[in-house]
């Protein structure tokens, strides 16, 4: 199992997930948390926005060491488009 927590307004949520499991998914739990739509949220990790399409490993990259925790940074869509 991985942990992945979520930087969000300050707070970390954390969700664990399989490797093969899809950002998608691990993405509708963290929303489901904190009972808001994934769609108005932007997710970040690595400086760099995630394909919510891939699945985790897909993402992270396999040239990346094997790590049993990441954090993701969560942004609002309404506050992004407002810079």
């Amino acid at each position: 199992m991985i942990n992945v927590n979520f930087d969000y307004k300050g707070h970390l949520v954390a969700i664990q997930c399989n490797g093969q499991d899809k950002l998608l998914k691990i993405c509708s739990k963290f929303a489901l948390k904190i009972n808001e739509p994934v769609e108005s949220k932007i997710f970040v990790w690595n400086n760099q926005l995630l394909n919510l399409d891939k699945t985790f490993t897909e993402q992270m990259n396999d040239s990346l060491e094997k790590k049993e925790e990441i954090k993701i940074i969560v942004n609002d869509i309404e506050k992004m488009i407002q810079f």
